[in-house]
């Protein structure tokens, strides 16, 4: 099994994070539950509507090249805004610019992902 076949991006759910498909439930939530020391079990029987393979997927995708190319993109990229930032160097955004560059990192970051995976 991919991760690919259980993991969603969807920009209407929670601002495009990765999904476990046809819930609400973010990767990062449930990297978070492992991280506290939830085990699978606990974690399938508090949200009885997972599957072991949701939980599989999310490791997956955590160690997967792909995501980790992502990760430290978005690290390099966060530290450059903060470099800019500290020297004085930015751009003042109003709701309507803040929303649209957002949406263009997305676009760029899933253009990238598919990219790396060879899908379009």
């Amino acid at each position: 099994m991919a991760w690919r076949d259980r993991i969603a991006f969807n920009p209407k759910v929670l601002y495009d994070k990765p999904i476990i498909k046809g819930t609400r439930i973010s990767v990062e939530f449930v990297l978070n539950l492992l991280r506290r020391r939830w085990n699978r079990e606990q974690i399938l029987a508090e949200y009885d509507h997972l599957k072991p393979e949701d939980i599989q997927a999310c490791l997956d995708l955590r160690d997967s090249k792909e995501y980790q190319a992502a990760i430290d993109r978005l690290r390099r990229e966060i530290q450059i805004g903060i470099d800019e930032l500290d020297r004085g160097e930015y751009e003042e955004f109003d709701d309507d610019s803040l929303k649209e560059f957002f949406e263009q990192i997305k676009r760029e970051g899933r253009r990238e992902l598919d990219d790396q995976s060879g899908t379009s």
